[in-house]
């Protein structure tokens, strides 16, 4: 067996995945910035009146902040805004759009397929949206009834892979 070669395949926007009440999905990449700093002016320059999403809270269909850390954002639009990477006025700008991979679940099932992937709660009070979720680092946050999972790129294919298990089970 050569290590080196992947079994399982990362998924791709626009791939989806049906099973009995439950709609996994890789969603398109939109726009994402990674802001440090300040985060109030970052947003009030970019994208003003954008809210901050914790831990499985509802994020609105236009721009948001997605929580990190204390000191640290995600911003999240629906095409990448026409900004230069680095310091501003007190904030700081790094280019994220290719960084992460939207995986999506909707349907009934949704809600029990999270609780096997994560003992956090999945509603929005925790300020920060990152948690450990099927073993990786993501930032998970709602739209209606469709839970966002943002993974970093090189972790899409595990969690892909354990998603459909999971709701194929």
């Amino acid at each position: 067996m050569d290590e080196r070669i992947w079994t399982n395949a990362s998924p791709e926007p626009g791939q989806e995945a049906a099973y009995p009440d439950l709609m996994l999905a890789c969603a398109a990449p939109g726009g994402a910035l990674m802001i440090s700093g300040d985060l109030e002016a970052a947003i009030a320059a970019l994208v003003p009146g954008a809210p901050a999403v914790g831990c499985g809270g509802a994020a609105p269909d236009g721009p948001h902040a997605i929580r990190i850390a204390r000191d640290r954002m995600l911003l999240v639009t629906d095409a990448p805004l026409d900004v230069s990477p680095g310091w501003q006025d007190g904030y700081a700008i790094s280019l994220a759009d290719d960084l992460y991979t939207t995986i999506t679940l909707t349907g009934s099932r949704c809600d029990d397929i999270a609780a096997a992937c994560t003992a956090t709660p999945l509603d929005g009070r925790s300020p920060s949206a990152t948690t450990i979720f099927g073993g990786v680092g993501a930032h998970i946050t709602r739209q209606g009834d469709t839970l966002i999972i943002r993974v970093q790129r090189p972790d899409a294919a595990a969690l892909w892979s354990l998603l459909t298990k999971l709701a194929a089970a």
